[in-house]
C-alpha cells in the first residue's frame, strides 16, 4: 500500500469509525494493521529498558513462580488504554470537543485535586528520565570503552535533545528498530532453551513474591507496564489523532488487542530468559553484561553486543517517547493546550527533558541497572489516586455521557489494588 493510500485510510477511519473494505478476513486484518497506531506503539514504549531489566530480574529471583504477573500486565496494560479512552470518548457531547484526563480532571474534582493527581504523576516521569540516564552512560562506555561513563552521561542530554527536537525520523526508527529487534531475539531465545513449561503453567497460578529483590522487580514490572499513571499518559494520543467519538471505539479496541499481544509476547520471552537462564545460575542483575548473559544461549558471543545495542535503542527511544509525554502532562497541568500541531512551545519541553539526562550523573553511585528497576517500582506511588479519579469518572452520575459498563469499573479496581500491592511489595523490598 502505498504512502498516499495508506494515508486516505487513516484519514477514512477519522471519519467514518471502523470501515473495513470488504468482509473478507485478510482485508479486515489489513486494515487493522494499518490502523494499530497509538496504543499499540505504546507496548513498544512500555517495553523500554526499565520493563524489560524488571520483567528479567523478576524472573532472574523469583523463577518461574511470578509468571502470572506477565500475563496480568499485559492484559491489564490493554484494558487500561481501552477505560481511558472509553472516558475521553464518553465524557462529551457529539460536537464537543474531547478532553484529556488532566482536563477532566480540573472541570469534576476541580484545581486542587487535580495538582495532586497529576503532579506526582509527572515528577515520576522525570525520575525515570533520570533513572535511565546512568544506564545510557554505561552502555556507550561498554560499546565505546574510551567515553567514560560520566562524560556519556553528560553529552546524552545534549544529543537527544537535539535528536528529539529535529525531525531525524530515520534516526528515531532505527533506534527503534534495535529495540525491537532485541525484544524479538529475547522471544526467539526463551524458545531455544527448552523452558521448564510445567513451572510455567504453574507459575500462572497467583503466588506472593519473596521480600526482597523479587518483590522490588515485581513492583517494577507494574510501574513499567500497568501503573495507574497510564490513565493520564494514553488520554493525549488518540484525542490529538482524532479519534474522539464513539464511532471510534471499535477502532481503539483492535489498538488495544494488538498491544495486549504484542506486550505479552514480548514480555514472556524476557521473563522466560531469565527464569530459565539467570535463575539457575543465581546470577544477580547489577549491570547491563550480566543481563545479557540471558541472550547467550541464542547469541553466544555476541549477546552481549546484542544487548547493548538494543538497550540503547530502548534508552534512546523510551527518553524520546517519556520526554513527549510527560510534556504533554506538564503542557496540560499548566492550562495550556497540549497538541503540537497547536502548541509550537511544546518542542521546548521535549528538549528541557532530554537535557534532564545530563543531571542522571548526581546517581552514579548506585548500579544502573538496579536504579533503573527501582525508580520504576516507587513509580507506582503515584497509580492508586489516578486509579480513585478514573473511578469516580465511571461511577458519579452526569459525567458520562454513554453508559459506563460494570467490566470497565471492575478493570479499573484490579489495577487500583495492583499498584497498592506493588507499592507493598516495593517498601518490603528497599526497607525490610
Amino acid at each position: 500500500m502505498t504512502d498516499k493510500a495508506k494515508m486516505d485510510t487513516l484519514n477514512d477511519r477519522v471519519v467514518n469509525g471502523w470501515n473495513p473494505p470488504s468482509d473478507r478476513f485478510i482485508d479486515k486484518f489489513k486494515y487493522v494493521l494499518i490502523g494499530v497506531g497509538p496504543t499499540a506503539l505504546a507496548a513498544g514504549m512500555s517495553m523500554g529498558p526499565g520493563s524489560i531489566n524488571s520483567t528479567l530480574q523478576l524472573g532472574a529471583y523469583a523463577g518461574y513462580s511470578q509468571a502470572y504477573l506477565i500475563l496480568l500486565a499485559a492484559l491489564f496494560t490493554g484494558l487500561s488504554s481501552y477505560v481511558t479512552n472509553y472516558i475521553m470518548i464518553g465524557s462529551h457531547e457529539p460536537g464537543e470537543p474531547a478532553m484529556t484526563a488532566i482536563q477532566l480532571y480540573r472541570k469534576q474534582l476541580g484545581k486542587p485535586i487535580t495538582l495532586l493527581i497529576s503532579v506526582p504523576v509527572s515528577v515520576a516521569f522525570w525520575f525515570i528520565i533520570l533513572s535511565q540516564s546512568m544506564l545510557l552512560g554505561a552502555v556507550i562506555n561498554a560499546l565505546i570503552p574510551a567515553i567514560p561513563v560520566n562524560v556519556a552521561v553528560l553529552l546524552g542530554g545534549p544529543l537527544l535533545a537535539f535528536i528529539f527536537a529535529r525531525d531525524f525520523d530515520g534516526l528515531k526508527k532505527l533506534f527503534s528498530a534495535a529495540a525491537g529487534l532485541l525484544t524479538l531475539i529475547f522471544f526467539i531465545n526463551a524458545l531455544i532453551i527448552k523452558p521448564d513449561f510445567v513451572a510455567l503453567f504453574k507459575g500462572f497460578i497467583p503466588s506472593l513474591p519473596e521480600p526482597g529483590p523479587a518483590s522490588i522487580a515485581w513492583g517494577g514490572v507494574v510501574g513499567g507496564s500497568v501503573v495507574g499513571g497510564v490513565y493520564i499518559a494514553h488520554s493525549f494520543a488518540q484525542r490529538n489523532m482524532g479519534f474522539t467519538e464513539t464511532k471510534h471505539l471499535k477502532l481503539i479496541k483492535w489498538d488495544v488487542v494488538v498491544m495486549y499481544i504484542l506486550f505479552f509476547v514480548w514480555s514472556i520471552g524476557i521473563f522466560i530468559s531469565g527464569a530459565q537462564v539467570l535463575n539457575p545460575a543465581g546470577i544477580e542483575i547489577d549491570n547491563i553484561l550480566q543481563a545479557a548473559m540471558a541472550l547467550e544461549p541464542v547469541a553466544g558471543s555476541f549477546a552481549k553486543n546484542f544487548m547493548l545495542i538494543g538497550i540503547l535503542g530502548s534508552l534512546i527511544t523510551c527518553i524520546g517517547g517519556m520526554s513527549t509525554i510527560n510534556t504533554y502532562i506538564a503542557t496540560d497541568i499548566l492550562g495550556g493546550e497540549p497538541d503540537f500541531d497547536k502548541n509550537n512551545k511544546m518542542k521546548y519541553g521535549i528538549i528541557a527533558h532530554c537535557l534532564l539526562v545530563s543531571f542522571g550523573i548526581v546517581f552514579s553511585k548506585i548500579a544502573p541497572v538496579k536504579l533503573v528497576v527501582y525508580t520504576l517500582a516507587i513509580n507506582t506511588v503515584c497509580g492508586p489516586l489516578v486509579c480513585l479519579a478514573s473511578l469516580y469518572m465511571l461511577c458519579k452520575k452526569g459525567v458520562m455521557k454513554i453508559e459506563s459498563p460494570l467490566w470497565m469499573k471492575g478493570v479499573v479496581l484490579v489495577v487500583f489494588i495492583l499498584n497498592c500491592y506493588a507499592v507493598y511489595n516495593t517498601a518490603v523490598g528497599l526497607f525490610g
